[in-house]
């Protein structure tokens, strides 16, 4: 093997955050009580690798619970379809909210760790989002992008509550139609 075709090794930073990113899913799924060796198997690593890396498996958990806190892995995810309409947009903007609602709350619940409000870059991050997502469709909306927002968030998390049961079809129509029925038009001339 040539110099130029062996892999580079990774760069300590590089290889706790890649050990980080295997193990978000399996504290997600088995709490603190996952394992080193279900650890090193996620990160395609040996168990030795682990603990040079973070030193035990609380630092490690610590990491994860940080990082994925922080949002940085799903601030990566791709935007809709710029030429899908308004309402799949808000269908695909909402269940991702959902989701990550869900997620926060199940990885507070297995860490017992509260969580944080949005940082300035997290919530300068979400603004972008909503504005390339939905800023196509400002005219169609009674609201500004970041009223929209605002209102996306409150209906995603506080219908992520356990015993809510909306389904993202009526949430949608919630966000985009309100929830009264339009008045009945009354004809000139009549009562």
């Amino acid at each position: 093997m040539t110099n130029a075709t062996r892999a580079r090794p990774l760069s300590v930073e590089d290889r706790r955050a890649s050990i980080i990113a295997a193990v978000i899913p399996l504290l997600l799924e088995h709490g603190t009580g996952v394992t080193s060796r279900q650890i090193s198997e996620a990160a395609g690593v040996a168990e030795g690798t682990v603990f040079r890396a973070f030193g035990d498996k609380d630092s490690l958990i610590d990491a994860a619970y940080d990082a994925f806190m922080s949002g940085a892995l799903e601030a990566e995810g791709p935007l809709p379809d710029p030429a899908l309409p308004l309402e799949e947009k808000v269908a695909g903007f909402l269940a991702a909210m959902r989701s990550r609602v869900r997620d926060v709350m199940r990885m507070t619940a297995v860490t017992g760790r509260r969580p944080s409000t949005p940082t300035p870059t997290q919530s300068t991050l979400f603004q972008w989002r909503l504005r390339e997502v939905f800023g196509p469709h400002a005219h169609e909306l009674a609201l500004d992008i970041d009223d929209f927002g605002a209102y996306l968030r409150v209906v995603a998390i506080g219908t992520t509550m356990p015993g809510t049961r909306f389904d993202d079809d009526s949430l949608v129509r919630l966000v985009l139609d309100g929830a009264r029925r339009a008045a009945p038009r009354l004809t000139p001339g009549k009562d």
